[in-house]
């Protein structure tokens, strides 16, 4: 198996849009896209992706009869579009931050088996690229060792980046398996609702079955933990971490206030400070970075409850003006809010004073 910059070839190269509002189908949020895990993919002979619906007949993935298909599924008229093609002036992506290699142990399988009375997990659940015996690491969680370090597998060279979070989509039912919510219980109970790690690729390779993961003696071996887990920010952190609501820097227009309806969030690319989700409530109009700062999920995809901003992927919740989490992963940092101003009609933003537009 060929291994790209990207990723194994041919992994997660495009997806299906919402052919009206071009939207991505994402599940488990709305719940129409709760379906997907229904469908199955794979590498045709020819190296072309074929989509199965239901049963076993496979078909191209731009067959006339598979869109039509795939359709009826969610309920909505549906395309397939290659990540990077463009329609007009719109660009077609993956929802989340590009992690290449998504590797998941044997020995963290069979924990969380163990949490779950021994009852049989299956490693579908999770998607991963990579399922590896990592018997010689350490016990619960051994791929938390190849975090902040590089490792080869053949001549694939890779380097740990972090935990992979986990969402509702580890309970939706899919090909062979029934909707499950004891998965994802255990994993909030006891793994801080992350299950394996993802990897960058720092030189291209061929990986086959069998492979040993080789692992680079380096200053930082043994203290790998340093790297995989962080303290929740003290006091002095939560305060730099806050600094942003009394902001005194650059002040930059975001808009009026009527585009941003209550109740919705926004994207929205500002000077100086990048993609934020804006979103207006009946008592202000708050806007935070749209990058969430566990896993990097886009918070303008999320949703609001109780006057806080959840993130799509791990549910963890923000208080928008401080930024504090709630029922977020254990190391789970505040994200940045922004003081919004306004007058009259108009928003804006104060940046900090050493960022600049």
């Amino acid at each position: 198996m060929s291994v790209t910059k990207a990723g194994f070839a041919g992994d997660r190269i495009g997806a299906f849009f919402d052919a009206e509002t071009l939207g991505i189908a994402s599940p488990p949020t709305p719940r129409k896209w709760s379906v997907a895990p229904l469908m199955a993919a794979r590498t045709g002979s020819a190296g072309e992706i074929e989509i199965a619906t239901g049963g076993t007949t496979w078909q191209p993935v731009d067959s006339p009869s598979l869109i039509e298909a795939v359709s009826e599924l969610f309920g909505s008229r549906m395309m397939f579009r290659r990540y990077g093609e463009y329609s007009g002036d719109v660009l077609f992506k993956q929802r989340y931050a590009w992690k290449p290699v998504h590797i998941i142990s044997i020995q963290s399988l069979e924990s969380l088996q163990q949490q779950l009375a021994g009852e049989a997990v299956d490693v579908r659940r999770f998607r991963p690229n990579i399922v590896a015996d990592l018997s010689g690491f350490g016990k619960d969680r051994p791929e938390y060792e190849l975090i902040g370090r590089e490792f080869t597998i053949s001549g694939v060279r890779l380097r740990g980046l972090g935990p992979s979070g986990r969402c509702s989509f580890t309970t939706l039912a899919q090909r062979g398996l029934p909707e499950d919510r004891s998965v994802l219980k255990a994993l909030i109970a006891n793994f801080d609702k992350d299950f394996g790690i993802y990897c960058d690729v720092v030189s291209e390779g061929e990986i086959a079955p069998g492979d040993a993961i080789n692992l680079e003696r380096t200053e930082a071996a043994g203290h790998p933990a340093a790297v995989a887990v962080r303290p929740r920010p003290g006091p002095l952190q939560q305060a730099a971490n806050r600094s942003a609501g009394t902001a005194s820097g650059p002040k930059v227009r975001i808009g009026s206030l009527d585009e941003f309806p209550s109740g919705e969030i926004r994207r929205i690319e500002v000077p100086g400070a990048g993609a934020l989700a804006v979103f207006r409530t009946d008592a202000a109009v708050y806007a935070v970075s749209d990058r969430c700062p566990h896993a990097g999920a886009p918070m303008s995809e999320g949703i609001l409850e109780n006057g806080r901003i959840v993130c799509p992927l791990h549910f963890a919740e923000f208080d928008p003006q401080t930024g504090e989490p709630f029922n977020a992963p254990t190391g789970c940092r505040h994200l940045k809010c922004y003081l919004v101003e306004r007058q009259g009609n108009e928003l804006s933003i104060r940046l900090q004073d050493d960022q600049k537009r």
